[in-house]
C-alpha cells in the first residue's frame, strides 16, 4: 500500500486540492512524474492486495502506480484543457 499511496494517491488529492486555484491562476501546468514501467502495470487498481509493503510486490505495485499516474494524467488534460491547464506525464529517464 506505501507504494500506491506515495506514487499516486498523494499527488492525486494535491492536485484535487488545488484544481480551484490552478483554475484561477490560468494559464497553468500541472506535470506528474510517470515512468516507462507503466508499462508493467496491470490496471487492477480495484484491489489493493498487489500493493502490499512486502518486497515482492514493490515492483507491481510501482508499475501499477506509474500507470494509474499516466492515465489520471491523460484524463486531467481532458478535463481541464477548457480551463487553460495543461497537464502532462513524464519520464524523468533513467536515474542513476
Amino acid at each position: 500500500d506505501i507504494v500506491w499511496q506515495v506514487n499516486y494517491l498523494s499527488h492525486f488529492l494535491l492536485t484535487q486540492l488545488l484544481t480551484e486555484k490552478l483554475k484561477k491562476s490560468a494559464p497553468s501546468r500541472i506535470i506528474n512524474l510517470s515512468s516507462v514501467t507503466h508499462r508493467l502495470g496491470r490496471g487492477n487498481f480495484g484491489k489493493f492486495a498487489p500493493f502490499s509493503s512486502s518486497k515482492e510486490s514493490i515492483p507491481g505495485g510501482y508499475s501499477d502506480s506509474k500507470l494509474a499516474m499516466h492515465l489520471v494524467s491523460h484524463e486531467q488534460q481532458r478535463r481541464l484543457a477548457q480551463h487553460d491547464i495543461t497537464v502532462l506525464a513524464i519520464n524523468p529517464g533513467a536515474v542513476h
